[in-house]
């Protein structure tokens, strides 16, 4: 399993008490890290180590303000501890991360790869469950890219996976999906815990809560949030 983390704000926000937290809970979820910065160009860090045990990320957090940032630390479930399993992951505009696990697709991949157009299936590095979700996230969402088109296509994602590895009642298939391209962000919940925030012009989306005194709310299972490029947040039910 793993968690993720997601900031858009009208200024800049220090992340470091959010990062804290993570550090913390990255000694279970040890396998690779990834933050994307978005206030300026897009800046992608990667590493497989332990965040915690990280001095690069030591290095970049340390006093780091960001109006617009994504954070993933991993707890890998399937595929190895390897930079092409590490999340974010990253193709054109779009960037993508995932907390969960796709229960039978080690088994059983062919169901999954056949979601995706053979177009995008060339762009698979790692073997992960995870890449392949925003890979057939991108196959659904064709050449759109505006907000409403974006929730239509990861819903039927998250649907169209969930159908075909429903999992068990003990160990069901768990898809917290998130895809941004800096301008708009959304996130689906499905079997995973999480939360968000939204005051004052500040935004945070989490697995759990990481900053203390936050307005924490829980995002409605089977819901869908979103962020637009006004910072408006939108809680909207997941078709079926």
């Amino acid at each position: 399993m793993c968690r993720i983390f997601a900031v858009r704000s009208r200024e800049p926000w220090p992340v470091a008490p959010a990062f804290e937290s993570l550090k913390k809970l990255s000694v279970q979820h040890k396998d690779g890290w990834g933050v994307v910065q978005f206030d300026d160009t897009p800046t992608h860090h990667r590493d497989v180590c332990a965040l915690h045990a990280a001095e690069s990320f030591l290095t970049l957090t340390k006093s780091l303000k960001s109006k617009n940032l994504l954070a993933h630390i991993r707890e890998a479930s399937v595929g190895s501890t390897h930079p092409d399993n590490t999340h974010p992951f990253a193709n054109g505009r779009w960037v993508f991360c995932h907390n969960g696990t796709v229960r039978g697709f080690d088994e059983s991949p062919r169901e999954l790869d056949a979601l995706i157009d053979p177009k995008w299936r060339a762009h698979i590095k790692g073997q992960t469950d995870s890449e392949r979700c925003f890979y057939a996230f991108l196959t659904q969402l064709g050449d759109a890219c505006d907000l409403d088109a974006v929730c239509v296509a990861l819903g039927r994602t998250l649907r169209k996976i969930a159908a075909l590895y429903p999992g068990t009642a003990e160990k069901p298939t768990a898809l917290n999906l998130l895809v941004t391209d800096g301008q708009i962000t959304a996130i689906t919940r499905y079997k995973k815990s999480l939360f968000h925030v939204e005051r004052d012009g500040l935004r945070m989306i989490a697995s759990e809560p990481v900053v203390e005194g936050e307005p924490w709310r829980e995002v409605p299972e089977e819901h869908l949030l979103t962020i637009d490029e006004q910072l408006e947040a939108r809680l909207r039910p997941i078709p079926p």
